[in-house]
Formats: structure tokens, sequence, C-alpha cells
């Protein structure tokens, strides 16, 4: 996760579609104009805040310099072969 104001898009424009999430609050996924691929999501409930998709940065050093990750979420649906982040709270939803 990402404050808003610290994330931005360099070139391309988006397009979105909103639902609603768990908590019944506002979901909305931002995706390339041109492609299927989510690149962030916003939440209502963690308002000001992007959820990026990391396989959409290309920047190694964005990940060098985010720091561990300090929670996982949804790890009800975590694949049996992925382990969790040592250390990391872990949340069966959001």
């Amino acid at each position: 996760m990402i404050p808003s104001d610290k994330y931005k898009i360099l070139s391309g424009s988006l397009k979105s579609f909103t639902r609603k999430g768990d908590s019944g609050k506002n979901v909305t996924y931002n995706s390339c104009q041109n492609c299927p691929t989510v690149l962030y999501v916003q939440a209502e409930a963690l308002e000001g805040l992007n959820i990026v998709k990391a396989g959409t940065v290309d920047d190694e050093d964005v990940f060098n310099n985010l720091g561990k990750p300090k929670a996982e979420i949804y790890t009800k649906n975590r694949p049996s072969w992925c382990d969790a982040i040592p250390g990391a709270e872990q949340k069966e939803t959001s």
C-alpha cells in the first residue's frame, strides 16, 4: 500500500470499475486502458491509500525502499505451498 499522493502513473490512461467489497464499502480497480492489467486498487475502507499490484512496478529501487510487509490479508486464500511472511500480521480477511 502506498499513499495516494506518492503514487503516479507515468504514461497512458486508466479505466476503472467499482464494486462493493467484503466490508460493504466501495472498492475501485484501476486498470490499463489498453489491457486488462489491474495496476492498483482503491478501497473506501482504506482512504488515501493505493493498493499497488507489485508485478506492475518496474523500478527495483521501489521494492528495496518499501521495507518488509507488515501484514498479509486474505490469508485464507493463500496457496498451500506459499508460506506466511515471518513477522507480518496475518488476517484471514481484510
